[in-house]
C-alpha cells in the first residue's frame, strides 16, 4: 500500500494498522508481525518511511465483543522517525500459517524461507 502526504509545515504522520490477537515490531527488518486467531500471522514490512518508529497497544470499545470473543484489539502506529512536511508510506505484507509461538526472529526466519519458496516457485531466485 502506498500513500503520499504533503502540508506545508512539518507534521507527525501516522500509519496505523490493526490485528486481531496482538503486535510485535522488529525495526532493524522492517517487519511487523501482526497475530490473528489460530495463531495465524500476518506479516507487513514497512519500505517507506526509510527511518521510523512503532507504538502499540490495544483497545476495547463497546460491543467489541460482537466482532471478537475477546473484545479486544491490537493495533500498531509506524510514524516517520522525526516530523516533515512531506512522507511517503509504503508497506507490504505477507500472510503466514506458523503459530506464533517462539521468538520473533524464528517467525521472521519462517518469513524469510516462505517468501524464497515463493519466489522459487515462481521461476525467481534471490532476494
Amino acid at each position: 500500500m502506498r500513500d503520499d502526504i504533503e502540508s506545508a509545515s512539518a507534521h507527525a504522520y501516522d500509519w496505523i494498522c490493526h490485528f486481531n490477537d496482538g503486535v510485535s515490531v522488529d525495526t532493524a527488518s522492517g517487519w511487523v508481525q501482526g497475530i490473528g486467531k489460530s495463531g495465524q500471522s500476518l506479516g507487513v514490512r514497512v519500505l517507506a518511511p526509510a527511518s521510523w518508529t512503532a507504538t502499540t497497544g490495544t483497545q476495547t470499545a463497546q460491543q467489541m465483543n460482537q466482532f471478537d470473543p475477546d473484545a479486544q484489539v491490537s493495533w500498531v502506529r509506524v510514524r516517520p522517525a522525526s516530523n516533515t512536511a512531506s512522507a511517503q508510506s509504503l508497506t507490504d505484507t505477507a500472510a503466514h500459517g506458523c503459530s506464533h509461538a517462539g521468538t520473533a526472529g524464528a517467525w521472521l526466519g519462517a518469513l524469510a524461507l516462505a517468501g524464497l519458496a515463493e519466489r522459487r516457485r515462481r521461476g525467481r531466485t534471490g532476494t
